[in-house]
């Protein structure tokens, strides 16, 4: 991100110049040319595009070698690059499944196939045994029931730990706890179900 400090830009560690502030405020609409140019809402996109526009700025400026093709080739060229970085990390990242997302463009759910008659065949059994598991639910923190949800459902320790924004260990850990407080709880179930 971009900070003031000492009249310059802060970019990633270098401070761009009055002559670079003024160099890229002048050719701006090189940004959202090429967003028009790449068809990507600029809502969505100007931020990532802006940082290799600067980049650019900087690079163009500094190296004279730069010189002999136009700002708007190294531009787009920069731009190309952060946009590509951005989705690729965007499809790296684990995305949230909610049961209210529509599937179909008539408005479908997940929740609407889940309640099909085809998964509910024993209604009552379905519910005693979510009835059963609630209370188990109950002792885990919302942050160890995260990491177990993404754990089941196949990721890895770090791929828990991207989504969470923690680390591998850390989510090692939450899943590690919340295991431990499940088995405790299954076990006192147990012994109160063999009670009664």
């Amino acid at each position: 991100m971009d900070k003031k400090r000492g009249g310059g830009v802060q970019m990633t560690g270098t401070t761009l110049t009055q002559e670079q502030r003024e160099f890229a405020a002048e050719n701006h609409e090189i940004v959202l040319s090429y967003l028009r140019g790449k068809r990507l809402d600029a809502s969505e996109w100007y931020d990532v595009a802006v940082f290799g526009y600067l980049r650019a700025v900087r690079k163009y400026t500094e190296r004279p070698e730069l010189q002999i093709y136009a700002f708007s080739t190294i531009a787009g060229r920069s731009m190309d690059t952060e946009i590509s970085n951005e989705r690729k990390k965007q499809h790296r990242r684990i995305q949230p499944l909610s049961l209210d997302a529509p599937l179909t463009e008539d408005g479908l759910t997940l929740y609407d196939t889940i309640s099909t008659p085809d998964f509910t065949e024993n209604k009552e059994e379905m519910s005693a045994a979510c009835a059963s598991l609630l209370p188990l639910l109950e002792m885990l923190t919302e942050h160890q029931l995260e990491t177990l949800t993404l754990k089941s459902n196949g990721y890895t320790r770090s791929q828990i730990g991207d989504a969470l924004r923690i680390t591998a260990r850390a989510a090692d850990s939450a899943i590690a706890r919340g295991r431990y407080k499940l088995r405790q709880a299954e076990a006192g179930l147990r012994i109160l179900e063999a009670t009664t």
